[in-house]
């Protein structure tokens, strides 16, 4: 009990201090599906910035880009889409978005320190066939229905990785 009260109380203070530091991006239109951030070619990074009340926060269609140190609050849809395979996101947080991260047919990525708090669906929702050989090093799933939810995908690899008060930890169909 302690340990989970500690993880949570660190990942509270890592989202209060992103949040005093980071440029906001937010919902500027009316379509559903608008991205504050669209990533369509290879190799960007993209650092320090908050995704707030919109519905996806960074969809990437590419491959071999770097996330780090973003945070995502009430994302509608997403906080990011990947569709693009050895991306790597470290660092973040994913806080009341319906899933923090979706999968589609996005394999060999990397996510590295982050923490999924209270999503209304999912933390990692892999919802089409194909999402393989992804690892997850020091990830927070906490509070969510499905902490990963996987379609159809294989030897995903979870190291360290804590798992706190989800109605399933880890669903495969």
């Amino acid at each position: 009990m302690k340990k989970r009260l500690k993880i949570l109380a660190v990942s509270i203070l890592l989202l209060i201090c992103s949040l005093a530091l980071a440029p906001y991006i937010t919902k500027e239109t009316d379509y559903i599906y608008e991205a504050g951030i669209k990533v369509t070619e290879d190799n960007q990074i993209i650092e320090n910035k908050i995704f707030y009340e919109i519905p996806i926060g960074i969809a990437v269609w590419s491959s071999n880009n770097r996330i780090a140190n973003c945070t995502f609050i009430f994302c509608y849809d997403e906080g990011i889409l990947l569709i693009g395979d050895n991306n790597t996101i470290e660092n973040c947080v994913f806080y009341y978005c319906c899933d923090g991260i979706e999968l589609q047919r996005s394999s060999n990525n990397t996510f590295i320190n982050d923490r999924f708090l209270n999503n209304t669906h999912a933390g990692i929702d892999a919802i089409k066939n194909n999402n393989n050989d992804n690892k997850f090093y020091n990830c927070l799933f906490y509070g969510s229905p499905f902490g990963c939810f996987f379609k159809e995908s294989r030897d995903n690899e979870f190291i360290e990785c804590t798992f706190i008060e989800n109605v399933k930890d880890i669903y495969k169909v």
